[in-house]
């Protein structure tokens, strides 16, 4: 039987995580941007305004200052709002290369608590990811050559009990306590079977 491979192909994969990671970059590009403008416009400006010894003396300079300021604002607004998108974009991928790994493990596990044995995990180039995949898959590998053993050793346990079961009919002086035991164990090898079919390889 081919071996399932879990692979994620979606960007958005944990919305609430990766928004959240997404909304921190932005926060701190809106802080830097703020600070930056802040510094920018009260000192340079001022600084600008006192080395021209305009102050008090020409109130028309002052407005024309005012003005080259707030269009200057305006004119950043534009690059603002593009590196926002472009910082917006970057944190999905950067989020994915978090996200997409946990997303594929988790589904691999949900798969084995089911009894589905043929998964294996494979991640995008990423040295730590690639060790974590085959840790995984060494671990799953481990996990199907114990199962099948069982598997092997149950079916055998399951013929014999069978046989038995039919050998203590087939007798005539057997103890009610032999067939209470052979009656006994066919209902555990029945209840092994069952247990051991949930497991597909």
């Amino acid at each position: 039987m081919k071996e399932k491979t879990d692979k994620c192909d979606k960007y958005i994969i944990d919305k609430p995580f990766q928004f959240r990671y997404v909304g921190l970059i932005l926060g701190v590009f809106l802080i830097t941007v703020v600070s930056v403008g802040i510094t920018t416009f009260c000192i340079v400006w001022n600084n600008v305004v006192e080395a021209l010894a305009f102050g008090e003396k020409c109130p028309e300079v002052n407005i024309a200052l005012g003005g080259i300021v707030a269009k200057t604002a305006l004119l950043l607004i534009g690059p603002i709002l593009l590196l926002m998108g472009i910082f917006v974009i970057v944190g999905i991928i950067f989020s994915r290369k978090i996200a997409g790994p946990l997303h594929t493990t988790q589904k691999a596990t949900e798969n084995i608590s089911k009894g589905r044995l043929r998964v294996s995990l494979k991640f995008e180039k990423n040295d730590k990811m690639d060790n974590l995949a085959n840790a995984f898959n060494t671990m799953i590998k481990g996990i199907r050559t114990i199962v099948t053993a069982d598997k092997k050793t149950a079916k055998k346990m399951i013929t014999a009990i069978s046989s038995l079961k039919s050998e203590v009919k087939k007798s005539k002086h057997v103890t009610k306590n032999v067939k209470a035991a052979a009656e006994q164990l066919g209902q555990i090898a029945s209840e092994l079977k069952k247990n051991m079919n949930k497991f597909k390889l």
